[in-house]
């Protein structure tokens, strides 16, 4: 039988909660990464932004994050669309985060660059993002914490797959092989090497 050890739950449930949940986290991150930049675009109207392209290298800073308020909290919104899931959830993920950078003025590299009042549509659209998100890693620590209990009924293995049928193909490849055929060990060759037995 092979023990249920702490490091073997630990990987289940990652490949578990990675089955049930990285489309979600993907679909969230690109939502975030997409509102991002529609803020960028709202701060800086497309002739600013030209103009801004059209300056060689190096003349402005390049960020990978706008700061704005809403309701009169200061927020930082990431172009790669990471922030609030990046390093809590970064298992989740399917792939790593690129960075993706913006031209700023040089006033706007890292302070507020516009305020937006609650009930702006852009404000109550950050609100609706910010509660899927809420409730996205609410589901995930309930599934977590239902897995874990599954977990604390079995001693091994073999018991977790025989109470709980449908997490086998999970569960299967940490099952230990039995009845492994060792080669046969060469004890003629052995016994002349070292003029055994004894006294012969």
């Amino acid at each position: 039988m092979t023990r249920l050890t702490n490091s073997i739950q630990e990987q289940l449930t990652t490949e578990l909660l990675k089955y049930k949940f990285s489309d979600k986290a993907q679909e969230l991150v690109e939502k975030q990464s997409t509102f991002a930049h529609k803020i960028y675009n709202d701060c800086f109207d497309k002739k600013t932004r030209d103009k801004m392209k059209r300056l060689p290298q190096g003349w402005l800073p390049e960020v990978g994050e706008v700061s704005v308020e809403f309701a009169s909290k200061f927020t930082r919104l990431e172009f790669n669309g990471g922030n609030n899931l990046s390093w809590n959830y970064r298992f989740l993920f399917k792939k790593s985060f690129e960075a993706q950078n913006k031209r700023f003025p040089n006033k706007h590299k890292s302070n507020c660059v516009k305020q937006y009042t609650a009930l702006d549509k852009l404000a109550l659209e950050y609100t609706q993002i910010q509660n899927e998100i809420s409730d996205f890693t609410t589901a995930i620590s309930h599934t977590k914490a239902n897995i874990q209990s599954a977990f604390s009924s079995c001693t091994t293995v073999e018991k977790l797959i025989k109470n709980w049928k449908e997490i086998e193909p999970f569960a299967k490849k940490y099952v230990e092989v039995k009845g492994t055929n060792l080669p046969a060990l060469p004890t003629e060759q052995l016994n002349k090497l070292l003029n055994l037995p004894v006294g012969k």
